[in-house]
């Protein structure tokens, strides 16, 4: 499995070999801090505008990758006050800046790459930054896990909500009576298919 948690995953090879992984079938979940409302142009060959190109069909295609941008101060569901208040002049009041990577966080053989690097091409190629890889480290990959899904479940469960809302559906997050609630979680294509598969060890 690959998980990551990154400010701006500009560099190339690495976003490849990321997205490389969950292609092949393996459980792989990203948040980021931005992923664009609409499709946004080519203009140049630059890493950052390749990058925000390629988040947003992976954020749209395969719904593995979210960015901050779903949330907006107006569209915060009740109980959400603290995204209404205090946060300026910001359009977006949630902001990513965690910045790890970990591989295989399920198994008795992971790796964890953590520290002040963001991932992006000038954060790799021309700051003075610093970044870990820590092998084995089975209890601390596990409380990184645990803090990854801690943040990706609530916002994947935001961008669910937003959706049902601009669809204006009155049905948001209640079972169907059959078993069409989980058919997802069984589709080898779905990513929630791949991390069933992947945190129940077979």
């Amino acid at each position: 499995s690959v998980i990551f948690s990154l400010f701006s995953p500009t560099d190339a090879e690495l976003r490849d070999a990321i997205f490389e992984a969950a292609d092949r079938g393996l459980m792989m979940f990203g948040l980021i801090n931005k992923v664009d409302d609409t499709q946004p142009e080519m203009t140049s060959d630059r890493a950052d505008v390749t990058a925000r190109v390629e988040i947003y069909h992976r954020s749209k295609n395969n719904k593995d990758v979210y960015g901050h941008s779903y949330f907006k101060k107006d569209e915060a569901p009740d109980g959400f006050w603290w995204e209404k208040s205090g946060f300026g002049k910001r359009k977006h009041p949630v902001y990513i800046h965690h910045k790890f990577i970990v591989i295989d966080a399920e198994t008795d053989n992971p790796v964890i790459y953590t520290g002040s690097a963001n991932m992006s091409n000038n954060s790799n190629y021309n700051n003075d930054e610093n970044l870990l890889e820590i092998k084995g480290g089975k209890e601390l990959a596990s409380i990184y896990l645990a803090e990854f899904l801690r943040l990706y479940e609530h916002y994947r469960a935001r961008v669910q909500w937003d959706d049902f809302v601009k669809r204006k559906e009155k049905s948001t997050f209640k079972l169907g009576k059959d078993s069409s609630w989980a058919k997802d979680d069984y589709d080898p294509a779905n990513p929630k298919s791949k991390a069933r598969v992947s945190m129940s060890g077979q």
